[in-house]
């Protein structure tokens, strides 16, 4: 019996098809964890950039970094300015300790995150204690704003640039005139020798430096401090030391607002991330070519083409699809 002929048109969805599966398939076979989600995620948003691509003041932002524009929610407004009038001076550094003083207060230990909105997220840390560490970031950018501060969110993987990892912001000093490290979920800072409070990155440079010995870590409250003793904080921070990331925006209350991710926020966070990035409110992650783990950034690369070539695959088929019912009409 003989087959019939299939038209070129057909052939070709069909393999955009083949391509679109194959591509899911093997997607799939790497999700075992919400770790390996986050992996596919940051492989889609992360972009490796120049040499010192973090060397940037709030003077002179980057014209693509995610600046929030909105005005801030009267709760975080309150507790900002209470907070820092438990400053004794107007130092910026002075009132970022403060601001993490008060958030962290209350912490709880095996409450779990919350992932949510900035404003649900606040009100969980600061009457339950609950939160990891990417609800503090989130939220004590969000606080430090409203302080009048500028604040940015780094990031650091122990596994290739996935979801296990940590999160930690930076606070700009106008009086030092650089950005200083501030861990709010574990409640510490880091010195030199001298006490004079540190960067992320002059923290990172000593560890990978093995000069960890000039490091100071002082806890902001003691009681919440989040390791057993400061050489195992110092160790935690040289396990992610290099593999660093900057969080390209600090925009979370437009994130929050923005429609098409207020419209699937009680679905799913993968889902909601999802719409943020296809919407453009979803911060890119920033890897500074000087930082770059190159496997981990190799995995990311790999991962991206394999969902380029299912994005395509799908694309292919459906226009080759589309003409090929118009040709039979």
């Amino acid at each position: 019996m003989r087959l019939p002929r299939l038209k070129p048109l057909v052939l070709i969805a069909a393999a955009g098809m083949l391509a679109a599966a194959s591509s899911i398939a093997y997607l799939v076979m790497q999700v075992d964890s919400s770790q390996d989600l986050v992996l596919l995620r940051n492989a889609v948003i992360a972009e490796v950039e120049a040499e010192g691509a973090h060397e940037w003041t709030p003077d002179s932002m980057p014209a693509d970094y995610l600046a929030e524009t909105l005005p801030s929610p009267e709760p975080l407004e309150r507790f900002a300015v209470m907070a820092r009038s438990g400053s004794h001076n107007s130092d910026d550094f002075q009132t970022a300790v403060s601001l993490a003083r008060a958030l962290g207060q209350n912490r709880k230990r095996g409450l779990g995150p919350i992932q949510d909105d900035t404003v649900t997220a606040f009100e969980r840390i600061t009457a339950e204690g609950a939160g990891y560490c990417a609800d503090y970031t989130q939220v004590y950018g969000a606080l430090g704003r409203a302080a009048g501060l500028s604040v940015r969110e780094w990031g650091m993987s122990f596994d290739g640039y996935g979801g296990d990892g940590h999160a930690f912001n930076e606070v700009w000093d106008r009086t030092r005139n650089k950005w200083l490290f501030i861990d709010s979920f574990n409640s510490f800072f880091v010195t030199d020798l001298d006490g004079q409070p540190l960067s992320a990155i002059e923290i990172r440079q000593a560890l990978l430096e093995g000069t960890s010995s000039e490091l100071q870590v002082v806890p902001i409250n003691p009681a919440k401090f989040g390791f057993k003793s400061s050489d195992r904080a110092l160790e935690y921070y040289r396990r992610g030391a290099p593999r660093f990331f900057l969080v390209w925006g600090n925009n979370m209350l437009s994130y929050d607002e923005a429609p098409a991710v207020k419209a699937v926020s009680g679905i799913s966070r993968s889902a909601e991330q999802l719409v943020g990035i296809v919407t453009g409110v979803q911060p890119k992650l920033v890897i500074s070519r000087d930082f770059a783990d190159p496997d981990g950034v190799a995995e990311l690369m790999r991962l991206r083409a394999v969902m380029t070539v299912f994005l395509l695959g799908l694309v292919v088929a459906g226009i080759a699809l589309l003409l090929h019912r118009r040709g039979r009409s």
